[in-house]
């Protein structure tokens, strides 16, 4: 039985990192499409991979509420929730404050690797979660070169 499960969930990670690295498309093609395209058409792009980013961002809060929801334990499911939410609503204002591209987008890079950072905190003890924490390390990695790449196309307009 026990082989079973790990099977399983050796097969779910794959699909979920198959998946996590999937969404990672939207900044690879935005960030390279950008210095190929006329400067007035930046800015259409340049939304879609800010209102991107708030997405995943908001996404991976989300996760921590699946793992409030699974806890067992009062004070884990605390600082789950806390977080979950958090994401979300720093998303939120930052979309209403109405930055220009440039902001938003060393504002995101900045969450992104904030949110990785107390991500560690959180999960450290739970070695269930140490594929998660790599894979989150290796994505947050992509993303944040290629938002780097995004940002250079902005400077060189």
């Amino acid at each position: 039985m026990k082989n079973i499960l790990k099977r399983s969930n050796k097969k779910i990670n794959k699909l979920a990192i198959l998946f996590a690295y999937a969404g990672t498309i939207p900044f690879i093609f935005s960030s390279l499409y950008v210095w190929f395209i006329e400067n007035t058409e930046i800015l259409k792009i340049s939304n879609a991979i800010v209102i991107y980013s708030y997405i995943i961002l908001t996404f991976i809060g989300g996760i921590y509420w699946g793992l409030g929801i699974n806890s067992n334990n009062t004070k884990d499911s605390f600082k789950y929730y806390s977080y979950s939410i958090a994401p979300a609503l720093i998303c939120w204002f930052l979309y209403l404050l109405n930055l220009i591209n440039l902001v938003n987008v060393i504002l995101i890079i900045f969450l992104l690797n904030l949110s990785l950072l107390i991500e560690k905190f959180l999960i450290s003890n739970n070695k269930k979660l140490d594929w998660y924490l790599l894979l989150r390390v290796r994505l947050n990695f992509i993303v944040t070169i290629f938002l780097l790449v995004l940002l250079l196309r902005f400077i060189y307009l």
